[in-house]
């Protein structure tokens, strides 16, 4: 569903995950949107303040995008953007891109499981 909302309005916002959302990241990853809602677990969502998009309201980092050119390639669709708005909570705002405190943000990294700066937290659905 998230794709064919990007491609019918041309406009999404990328949440960036930190390891206190790695739960409710998990199950959005884990139940399809042809299941019906994705309300069996409690989270906010908010406007973008630049762009109309959905916002998770626990996000600590949120892009909001506008896509500037779509790339087909086999059976992936790659998106290319401008970034219309940047917003971070307090404690990450930063000088420069370069001056961001990662350990604030304690992103979830996953290259097949779940990883945190300096440990493994998982598998996809562990956490469901």
């Amino acid at each position: 569903m998230t794709k064919k909302n990007v491609l019918r309005t041309g406009i999404f916002s990328a949440n960036l995950v930190s390891t206190d959302m790695l739960p409710l990241m998990d199950y959005f990853g884990s139940k399809h949107a042809k299941e019906g809602f994705k309300d069996d677990i409690s989270y906010e969502v908010v406007r973008g303040e630049v762009l109309d998009v959905p916002v998770l309201n626990e996000s600590r980092w949120v892009y909001e995008c506008e896509v500037a050119r779509t790339v087909e390639t086999g059976d992936s669709t790659t998106f290319f953007c401008r970034i219309r708005n940047i917003q971070m909570i307090e404690s990450l705002v930063c000088e420069d891109i370069f001056d961001v405190d990662l350990m604030a943000l304690d992103p979830v990294i996953y290259s097949g499981r779940y990883h945190s700066l300096g440990k493994t937290l998982g598998k996809i659905g562990d956490y469901i």
